[in-house]
Formats: structure tokens, C-alpha cells, sequence
């Protein structure tokens, strides 16, 4: 049997986990405060997300208080990014219907510049609201497999309280990943540890000229050939280092590797290079976790 028919039959006989350990998120939120003893002059993008901020705040104390006793107000704020922004909690909650709790943090970005160029405010706003919807729908798949699942565990015998024994955690939180004064790169997590639904969504800002950062503005305008081929290196390497280790390479179903592209998943670390990721069971068997793959600009 080779290493590659030896993968795919550990990976079938994977089990989904009977327990699942608890996690507890306190239940935080609020707006920053205007600097004290300082006028700071704001763009009119930059006034329009701070009343956005503030209408939706005062939404969610009044949600908050009607759904969780545990629902309370304050800012967590994420150490500062350079002068130019900063990382806000802006949005966490817990709240339990008893099968399953729901534990969510929703980051937003906030500038901490007086005058922002034109555009820059506009396209922060534009990342904040694309974090929340993409949070919300993350929060909303997870449920429905949830739900799915119970179905499933009740029609085959289960019951109510067996499956309120599981303790089914649905999660939603974020890392920062890099932040000085040019690049701030983050993850936003979502999963459901029990069953096994997780994603992750990976940001990198270059705040200086307020858009999204690629991979070719790192490593440039070649950089499919360079990440590629330090790619195909290092899996080389770990095979070497890790008798254990396979790389999917086409056969048995399971594509593996070809090439990154204009929407490859990356993170940008705290050495500035871009680290490329690809999620459980994309490249390599699932027990081996994500596959993460740092590029060096050689140029």
C-alpha cells in the first residue's frame, strides 16, 4: 500500500469526537472614547463609521439585555498599530439555546489618524462590514449543520439529553497576525469543534495606502513561480524531516498541490513575508493540520 493509499484510508476512518471541551468567551462591547483634551478633525467617511458604530451598539444592548443575562458593555482594544490604526473588539456575545452555545468577537478596524487620505476611511468601512457579514454568515452555516446533526443523532437513536450532554461549542474570534506601521494582517475563526466545521478568513490591510494587500505586492509581479517553487521545497524538506508525512499528488482522488494564484489564502508575518495557507485535507491528510508555507522575497 502506498503513502498515499495509507492517508486516504486514515482519513476515512476518522471519528467524529463524542466530547467536546468548554469554551467561554466573556460577553463584551462598546465605542471608543474621544481623546481627552484634544479636538481631532475627521474626515466625513470617518464620522459616517462612528455613528454606524454607535446606532449599532445601542441595537445590541437592547438585543443583549432580551437575550443573555450575561450580555455586558465594554471595549477591549487590541495594543496599537503604528499611528495610522488600531484593532477594536467592537463586537462579543455569548448566548446558549441548550444545544449549543455561541461564543462570537468580531473585530473592526479603527483609524488613528487626524486626517486620513481620501478613500482610506471609506475602504476601512468597507472591510469592517464585509468582517461582520462574512462572521454573521460563518455563525449561521454553523447552526444549520448543528441542527443537520441532531436530526441525524435523534433519527438514529439518540436523545435530547444525550445531545445536550455534548456541549457543542460554535465559535467565532480572531488573531492578529502582523501589525506595524504599514501592513496590519489578521485571521477571523469560525468553527464548531465537535463536528468538525471550521474556516478561516485571512485580511491584510496596507494601511499607508488603504487597500488590500496580494501576493505579487510582496513579492512581485513573478510571484507565482518564486512561491511555487520555495513551496515545492519545503514539502520536500518536511517529507524528508517527517516519515509520516504525505503530500496529495493527484492519484486517489485527491488533487494536492498546483500552484497559488490572485486568491490563495495568506497571512503576512511579523517578518513581513506573506505565509501561504491551505486548509486540513486540501494538500495533505487532515491529521496533519493546515499546511502553512512562509515565501521569501529572493529578488
Amino acid at each position: 500500500m502506498t503513502r498515499i493509499e495509507e492517508a486516504k484510508q486514515n482519513y476515512d476512518q476518522i471519528e467524529i469526537p463524542a466530547e467536546l471541551n468548554k469554551i467561554v468567551l466573556a460577553a463584551i462591547h462598546d465605542c471608543e472614547e474621544r481623546r481627552k483634551n484634544r479636538q481631532i478633525k475627521r474626515s466625513s467617511g470617518y464620522v459616517r463609521m462612528l455613528i454606524h458604530a454607535a446606532v449599532f451598539l445601542l441595537f445590541l444592548l437592547t438585543a443583549g439585555l432580551n437575550i443573555s443575562s450575561t450580555f455586558a458593555q465594554a471595549m477591549q482594544e487590541i495594543p496599537v498599530v503604528g499611528k495610522i490604526a488600531k484593532i477594536l473588539t467592537f463586537r462579543s456575545y455569548q448566548w446558549s439555546d441548550g444545544d449549543k452555545t455561541e461564543s462570537v468577537k468580531i473585530p473592526q478596524i479603527v483609524l488613528d489618524e487626524e486626517e486620513p487620505e481620501e478613500g482610506k476611511t471609506e475602504f476601512i468601512l468597507d472591510v469592517n462590514n464585509e468582517i461582520e457579514k462574512a462572521c454573521e454568515e460563518v455563525r449561521i452555516q454553523a447552526e444549520q449543520i448543528v441542527a443537520d446533526y441532531k436530526a441525524a443523532f435523534l433519527e438514529t437513536g439518540g436523545t435530547e439529553e444525550e445531545f445536550t450532554q455534548k456541549e457543542i461549542q460554535i465559535t467565532v474570534d480572531y488573531t492578529i497576525l502582523c501589525e506595524n506601521e504599514r501592513y496590519l494582517s489578521f485571521a477571523v475563526m469560525a468553527g464548531e469543534n465537535g463536528i468538525g466545521y471550521n474556516q478561516t478568513f485571512y485580511y491584510n490591510i496596507d494601511l499607508k495606502k488603504g487597500r488590500y494587500v496580494t501576493l505579487a505586492d510582496l513579492l512581485g509581479s513573478n510571484y507565482i513561480e518564486l512561491a511555487n517553487r520555495q513551496i515545492r521545497e519545503q514539502m520536500e524538506q518536511r517529507m524528508t524531516e517527517d516519515e509520516y508525512l504525505v503530500y496529495f499528488d493527484g492519484s486517489n482522488g485527491f488533487e494536492g498541490f498546483t500552484t497559488v494564484d490572485d486568491v490563495t489564502a495568506f497571512y503576512i508575518n511579523d517578518s513581513g513575508n506573506p505565509v501561504v495557507v491551505f486548509p486540513p485535507y486540501q494538500i495533505a491528510p487532515g491529521g496533519f493540520g493546515a499546511q502553512e508555507f512562509e515565501i521569501r522575497n529572493k529578488e
